[in-house]
């Protein structure tokens, strides 16, 4: 396999773990939701369940401070360059252009995991 191939993979996988870490986070809400407990009309959640909230809600910061990121720099990037050299102009970007955006892919990742482990510590 080229390397290329390898790299169209690892954009599909990144692209799916993205996805499923959106819809894992919105359905770990509706788990933590689920279990809340209510006395005189207030709802409350046990400690656990908080964490895992605020773990979900920091996942989906993340996912959209990615994309935030992402389309800030790839924009600036591409109008700088368009505007100096036209579109037709061949360059190769830095990679650390890419480092917050991966930064904060991964990090959604571990706190969404952090989330699950609250949960699943939770009902244990």
């Amino acid at each position: 396999m080229k390397v290329k191939d390898y790299k169209r993979d690892y954009y599909e996988f990144s692209g799916k773990l993205s996805d499923n870490a959106r819809k894992l986070a919105f359905a770990g809400i509706a788990i933590v939701w689920i279990f809340k407990q209510e006395k005189n009309g207030i709802f409350t959640l046990p400690n656990l369940l908080k964490l895992a909230m605020l773990m979900f809600v920091i996942t989906l910061s993340f996912d959209l401070l990615q994309y935030i990121c992402q389309t800030m720099i790839w924009g600036f990037f591409h109008r700088y360059y368009e505007k100096k050299f036209g579109e037709d102009y061949e360059l190769t970007a830095p990679r650390y252009l890419n480092w917050p955006a991966i930064l904060f892919f991964w990090a959604k990742v571990i706190v969404l995991v952090a989330g699950y482990v609250f949960i699943l510590t939770f009902l244990l």
